[in-house]
């Protein structure tokens, strides 16, 4: 149990005999809380080294504005509530009361709530089918043990938690569809206890009629089909292994299958997320999904770590950017021109402490904000990760410093790709301010030349007799 869907959760893994209502009242959930109550709610805060609190919580990347539920969200759910309340009365009142309560809770500023939540994210299983290049599943990165939710651990979750519940979304990491009780989870929550479900899929399995008609039979509300174009060499740039055919054909099938039904569920909405490779092509997807038969379309920027920086579109608005971004980084300079292998170069480095509206810490031995280097190549493209340089002191808002360090490039692997030192804050373990949404930074790009490769190139170019 994870406060959102970024975390990898520092809680030592719950057995199935767990209560979610103690976890949910934790010491480490309340504290969280607080924190986000009292710190994250101001855009320039430092974030905490406090152990006690979710680390997603305090190094949280996303901006401020979208951190938190705004009071539209919240009547957007009651609007949703009141939609079932014919059906349902006395179920729906239970959970409107419910939302009071925590609504209230929030206003307040109580860590430890008096209610159930009214939104979960339950995954059905972290297996996949194919491997997106951003997913810790597909990269075989993922830390907890794979497999499928059993149903009774379901039964018990919604046991003691959905009656408060509105809206469950049943996948995160992995493929929902491929939990073989994905039907019955779906069944259980919409039927028995009134929560309004969703499933994000990449559908790029092949699926019989039997299990489409099961999937609208269950009272599914939404579908989220996640596929970004519909030309498969370009589709299978970030989804590899997966096949947009059979994405299409699925929801070709399902849009018939749900129409002989005569039902409105579950809604789809084909989800694409907005890369350099399809940027330019948001008119003519569109069209074609909506063609399909789907009743939404979504077009959204992707998170993208610096490995795959070369995916990001070139339009600064479609990847989220301030249009007033900063660099810290003022000025850097190497005392070597023309760098030799076996001597030391000496880094110069500017910066200027405008990230946050109060004292940044000095560097510790074990983490907090530093000066990084990373080099990159001719295209700005990262190739190593390269060091570090430490802050002896806190920083005030606007107070700049002057920061030195020796470099050697003797064991540099790929020197001959290397153009540039890239130059940015980090905070060790969590992100670089480049990453930040909050912060988004400007890296500053050190053009660096070595002397034994333009030697060679010489060499190459005037061969001798």
């Amino acid at each position: 149990m994870e406060p959102c869907s970024c975390a990898i959760s520092e809680m030592e893994p719950q057995g199935n005999d767990a209560s979610i209502l103690s976890i949910w009242n934790n010491a480490l959930f309340q504290k969280t809380r607080q924190y986000l109550i009292d710190g994250m709610k101001a855009p320039g805060k430092i974030p905490t080294d406090d152990p006690s609190i979710f680390d997603c919580c305090a190094s949280c990347p996303v901006a401020e504005p979208q951190r938190f539920q705004s009071s539209e969200d919240y009547y957007a759910i009651l609007k949703n509530m009141l939609r079932r309340f014919k059906r349902r009365p006395g179920q729906m009142i239970r959970k409107l009361l419910n939302l009071n309560r925590l609504v209230n809770a929030g206003a307040k500023g109580v860590s430890a709530v008096d209610a159930k939540p009214v939104i979960a994210n339950i995954d059905a299983t972290n297996l996949c089918n194919i491997r997106c290049l951003e997913c810790s599943v597909g990269s075989d990165e993922h830390p907890h043990p794979r497999g499928f939710m059993p149903f009774l651990v379901y039964e018990k979750i919604l046991g003691e938690i959905g009656h408060g519940l509105y809206y469950a979304e049943l996948f995160r990491y992995g493929e929902p569809l491929l939990n073989p009780d994905i039907l019955k989870m779906i069944r259980l929550a919409e039927k028995k206890y009134g929560i309004m479900t969703a499933i994000s899929s990449n559908f790029a399995m092949p699926l019989t009629d039997e299990f489409l008609r099961g999937v609208v039979e269950s009272g599914l509300s939404e579908l989220v089909v996640a596929a970004d174009d519909i030309d498969q060499d370009l589709y299978e740039k970030y989804r590899v292994s997966g096949n947009v055919h059979t994405v299409i054909d699925n929801v070709e099938r399902l849009v018939k299958i749900r129409k002989e039904m005569n039902s409105h569920h579950p809604s789809i909405r084909w989800q694409t997320l907005i890369f350099s490779f399809n940027e330019d092509r948001k008119e003519i997807i569109e069209k074609f999904v909506m063609d399909l038969g789907v009743d939404k379309f979504s077009y959204r920027p992707a998170y993208l770590s610096p490995k795959n920086y070369d995916l990001r579109p070139k339009e600064t608005e479609l990847r989220g950017h301030h249009s007033d971004k900063k660099s810290q980084i003022q000025k850097a300079e190497l005392d070597c021109q023309d760098i030799e292998l076996g001597t030391e170069c000496k880094l110069t480095v500017d910066v200027i402490q405008n990230a946050f509206r109060e004292e940044m810490p000095a560097s510790s031995e074990t983490g907090g904000i530093r000066v990084g280097i990373k080099l990159a190549d001719k295209n700005k493209s990262e190739v190593a990760d390269f060091g570090r340089i430490f802050f002896d002191k806190a920083l005030q808002p606007d107070e700049t410093v002057r920061l030195t360090k020796g470099l050697r490039f003797d064991e540099v692997e790929e020197l001959d790709r290397v153009a540039y030192l890239k130059i940015d804050l980090v905070f060790e373990n969590r992100f670089w301010f480049e990453q930040n949404l909050e912060i988004q930074s400007n890296p500053y790009y050190l053009a660096v030349k070595f002397k034994e490769l333009a030697e060679v190139e010489v060499s190459a170019g005037n061969p001798s007799n």
